[in-house]
């Protein structure tokens, strides 16, 4: 005998394919909730994703953040002002087609305020466009960068919006006390019904 005829011999059985039960697999692959291969659908259902999560209520502390850097924005659109900066940096530019980088700049450059944001670790977050010509649209800056890197910017932001530092911590104190009150509410709702005090 031969040896590739002795090694069949010696299988228990020989695997088949049947095309009948292979469909039917199948069938029930796409009967499965949530299993799709339309490209189309699994791109749908990534934006659905990312739209709940756009969605999710924004905490009290956010929202008073994002009225502060609504107002900056106000007072920033206002002014004809630019501000220049003090020393060679690193910034954060956005180009023409919205990709953002980093761009180094040799200081005396001078930018225009546009508006402000709130980024997503809580820090207030500046936008400029260039007065002079430059390879992108926009520029960005932390708080802390522009009052160090932009010539009289912080006192523009405390003569028109107030003492940044001071208002952001008032909000957190306000968020505290408030965290605090909650906790006292639902305490006394936890214990109102037991009797306590009532013999």
């Amino acid at each position: 005998m031969e040896k590739s005829a002795a090694l069949l011999a010696s299988r228990d059985e020989p695997v088949r394919f049947d095309r009948n039960t292979a469909a039917q697999e199948f069938a029930h692959l796409l009967r499965t909730p949530g299993y799709t291969t339309d490209k189309s659908a699994l791109k749908e259902r990534g934006l659905e994703e990312f739209r709940m999560v756009e969605q999710v209520k924004k905490t009290e502390e956010e929202l008073a953040l994002d009225e502060l850097a609504k107002k900056m924005s106000e007072a920033m659109k206002r002014t004809q002002e630019t501000f220049m900066l003090s020393a060679p940096a690193s910034l954060t530019v956005r180009k023409s087609n919205g990709a953002y980088s980093k761009a180094a700049h040799v200081g005396m450059e001078d930018f225009q305020p546009t508006s402000a944001y709130v980024g997503k670790r809580g820090k207030i977050i500046f936008v400029f466009k260039p007065v002079m010509v430059a390879d992108y649209v926009e520029m960005e800056m932390d708080e802390q960068q522009a009052f160090a890197h932009l010539n009289g910017f912080k006192d523009f932001i405390r003569e028109n919006v107030g003492d940044l530092h001071r208002l952001q911590s008032e909000i957190k104190v306000e968020m505290a006390k408030k965290a605090e009150e909650q906790k006292l509410a639902d305490r006394f709702e936890t214990y109102k019904d037991l009797g306590f005090g009532s013999w």
